[in-house]
């Protein structure tokens, strides 16, 4: 029993590791079933047309957002609002998580990957930026994805549910985040990101520095 214990402590204190770095940079995030195996298992019936169109649709929504705020984190510093461009930071590592799960699946259905195009950013001072990025999340997490979820299901592709459903949690804190930041704009408190690397989810702790 106590090497039981030792090795879920150590299973743990790795987990908060790999979260932890995550604070300064981008870890894969692995995507845990195997996708072919499941849709043979579970008997899809036909190719899951709608749900790879919609993990391509999401590549690319993903793949802009994380460029987008990687400029509006350029911008938070040069405006002197490093606590910002690190909440901004974070975010971007969140999205480019969904991009990798969302691509992970594909490659499972047998679909390449592809590389989406990257619109041109209008950034403009960071209080704008926030109020850009708060008016966003909303509609993302409330329209864009009930839809392929539904879909994914129908099509008996519970990886791809998954994979839609953790990108809707993880939007869902960042317009919390991105509202609390714009209310302390200015006088933001000194936080890390945690962002979770199997997730794009995103907690907060006591700056370290």
């Amino acid at each position: 029993m106590r090497g039981q214990g030792m090795r879920s402590e150590h299973t743990n204190a790795l987990h908060r590791a790999a979260r932890a770095a995550l604070m300064f940079g981008l870890l894969t995030a692995p995507v845990s079933e195997n996708v072919s195996a499941q849709v043979a298992r579970e008997g899809a019936p036909n190719r899951p047309t709608e749900t790879i169109d919609n993990l391509h649709h999401s590549v690319a929504a993903d793949a802009n957002a994380a460029h987008r705020y990687d400029l509006f984190a350029d911008r938070a510093d040069r405006d002197g609002l490093s606590q910002v461009a690190k909440l901004f930071r974070a975010v971007a590592v969140s999205e480019r998580i969904h991009v990798r799960r969302h691509n992970a699946v594909l490659r499972e259905l047998g679909v390449a990957a592809t590389q989406p195009h990257l619109a041109r950013i209008d950034v403009q001072t960071t209080r704008e930026n926030l109020r850009a990025a708060l008016e966003g999340e909303p509609r993302e997490t409330d329209e864009t994805f009930a839809e392929p979820i539904r879909i994914a299901e129908q099509e008996h592709i519970a990886a791809a549910g998954r994979s839609f459903r953790d990108a809707r949690e993880a939007e869902r804190v960042y317009r919390d985040l991105f509202r609390g930041a714009l209310d302390r704009l200015g006088q933001n408190e000194l936080v890390d990101y945690l962002v979770d690397t199997e997730t794009g989810m995103i907690e907060t702790a006591p700056s370290q520095r």
